[in-house]
């Protein structure tokens, strides 16, 4: 099965098994995050976004409360997409229960994604990707849940070569993230001098955004990306004593 076929010559059973199948892979890494999203985009303006959405929330209650943190990046990256190209019918499903939703990823008897829910909703208010009105209430409660999480560690140990792979998950992430909010134009005042006729000559709107980008991008330290999180600092103590019984350096 490739994710690649089109979606327009394929019913809806045959769309929900091939999403549900994708679903199957989901993990933090980033490509993957972006291979399934890119599919349930196209799903759903054929339009199959019922069907996309079912099932996330299908697999949402039958995946553990860590990894369910995995099916909200998904979540994320089809609202992001769907919003560029103005269709918003996946987007409205899971405005409708959007509490549903956060209560499964951060549930009150174990808040450890907490931390890392908290960026998501600031993200989201930030763009206006869902009423402040809908986030505002969700915020508060994982808010005060955020403490509790603090004294949550997972009782999942991790090896190095996990460790790493998260650490560059994590980042890959971040960078597309930050990418996707990159839409600020050129500083008109950005110029270069060295035009021939000594007249300052303007950069590119390209050239600048990817100036700030980079300059910004420079200065994340990739150890310290998600640092706060529970599951980001039981991978580094796991790394610690890694290192510590091998003699070993990243």
């Amino acid at each position: 099965m490739s994710d690649d076929d089109s979606n327009e010559t394929i019913d809806g059973f045959e769309c929900r098994a091939q999403f549900k199948e994708l679903l199957g892979t989901v993990t933090s890494s980033q490509q993957i995050v972006q291979r399934v999203s890119d599919y349930a985009v196209r799903a759903s303006v054929r339009p199959h976004a019922a069907i996309m959405y079912a099932c996330i929330r299908e697999r949402l209650a039958a995946t553990p409360t860590l990894n369910r943190l995995h099916l909200l990046y998904v979540i994320d990256a089809i609202c992001h997409k769907s919003a560029r190209i103005k269709h918003r019918a996946f987007i409205d499903m899971v405005e409708r229960e959007l509490n549903d939703i956060m209560r499964l990823v951060v549930p009150d008897a174990n808040p450890v994604n907490a931390a890392q829910v908290l960026r998501y909703l600031a993200r989201w208010k930030a763009k206006a990707l869902f009423p402040e009105s809908e986030l505002t209430p969700i915020e508060t409660r994982i808010n005060a849940l955020s403490l509790k999480a603090a004294s949550i560690v997972p009782e999942k140990t991790f090896t190095k070569s996990e460790i790493m792979k998260r650490i560059e998950e994590d980042r890959d992430r971040h960078k597309k993230q930050r990418e996707e909010g990159w839409h600020r134009g050129p500083d008109p005042s950005a110029t270069s001098s060295s035009g021939g006729d000594g007249e300052p000559v303007k950069k590119s709107r390209k050239s600048v955004r990817k100036d700030e980008f980079e300059e910004a991008w420079a200065k994340i330290d990739a150890l310290a990306i998600d640092g706060d999180f529970r599951e980001w600092d039981a991978m580094s103590t796991d790394l610690k004593r890694f290192d510590a019984e091998h003699d070993g350096y990243i």
